[in-house]
């Protein structure tokens, strides 16, 4: 974390919404896409209006040992060791690991996280808070106006700071990961290495509802030395076969809370808790959402609000 960062770093990163900031002919073309979509014909068949709004995956292909890091902190922890034990932690075990630098930390590579089809992926990353409590994990892509306007119109993504000024970049948003994201995760394991990461269930949730089986991650605010020393601690309970709750249990015991701010590790759903990632679910039902559904729904909203003329 840069010095920038760590003297603002009891201010919560936040993230504002940018269609304002959007160029006035990007914002009618998305808005004339979006009526388009409301008012073509729906698909014939009683069913519909409900394929419309969700298609339902279903996975029962057990996931191979694949793990990923999303590094996209590297940028703030030049010389951390944490990569190198994490892999070798993992490929000790038997995972193959996968990383990504800062540099590949993308809003496409969110996208495309489900179809990489690993059995844990961890998120080393930023993140930030909306004002209804969504959080926005970050990719390293500097922030731009005329970069994925119709993300940026739909509220899919969104201009993230960790310190309220410059610079800022692209962050995804719950939203995103519902209506953007290719493919379900088959049960996979998500490891939030990042603040706020738990501090509400809005990004869990939609996570949980593209097939990830259970995630793990900070209700607040956390350093990033906290973070990784937490995080290897909880990697080696993991693999050496430990529930998710007994995993958590025994990185709290060992590393407790963030000694600056307090907050703790947890997972969700509580339910999923005695699930390991040696034997995480081998089959289940993801609801896949797509964007044609995201427009058709936002157009929708927008007729209803329309004047109507009687003829």
């Amino acid at each position: 974390m840069s010095r920038r960062a760590k003297s603002r770093r009891g201010k919560k990163a936040r993230v504002k919404s940018i269609v304002r900031l959007l160029p006035p002919f990007l914002i009618i073309a998305c808005a004339a896409l979006v009526v388009y979509f409301a008012w073509s014909p729906a698909d014939t068949g009683p069913s519909s209006s409900t394929s419309r709004a969700t298609a339902t995956s279903t996975f029962n292909k057990p996931l191979e040992f694949k793990a990923a890091i999303l590094d996209q902190l590297e940028a703030f922890s030049s010389g951390s060791a944490f990569v190198g034990e994490a892999k070798k932690t993992l490929t000790s075990a038997g995972f193959a690991v996968k990383y990504y630098p800062a540099e590949n930390v993308t809003v496409e590579l969110y996208r495309r996280l489900p179809l990489l089809e690993c059995r844990l992926i961890v998120l080393r990353v930023h993140s930030a808070v909306s004002d209804d409590g969504g959080v926005y994990p970050f990719t390293s892509e500097p922030y731009s106006e005329s970069k994925y306007p119709f993300e940026q119109l739909m509220g899919t993504v969104g201009k993230g700071s960790l310190t309220m000024d410059p610079p800022y970049y692209f962050a995804i948003s719950p939203s995103f990961v519902t209506y953007e994201m290719e493919g379900n995760f088959n049960g996979a394991m998500v490891i939030l290495s990042t603040c706020h990461g738990l501090c509400s269930p809005k990004l869990a949730d939609r996570l949980i509802q593209r097939g990830v089986s259970v995630v793990i991650g900070w209700d607040g605010l956390v350093d990033l030395p906290h973070t990784d020393r937490a995080t290897l601690v909880l990697l080696k309970a993991l693999v050496e076969g430990a529930t998710v709750m007994q995993a958590v249990e025994t990185t709290v015991g060992e590393v407790g809370p963030d000694p600056q701010h307090g907050s703790l590790l947890r997972y969700y759903p509580p339910k999923n808790g005695k699930i390991s990632v040696w034997r995480i679910p081998s089959s289940g039902t993801a609801l896949i959402h797509n964007r044609s559904s995201m427009i058709a729904t936002v157009g929708e909203r927008l007729l209803l609000k329309m004047p109507r003329r009687n003829l």
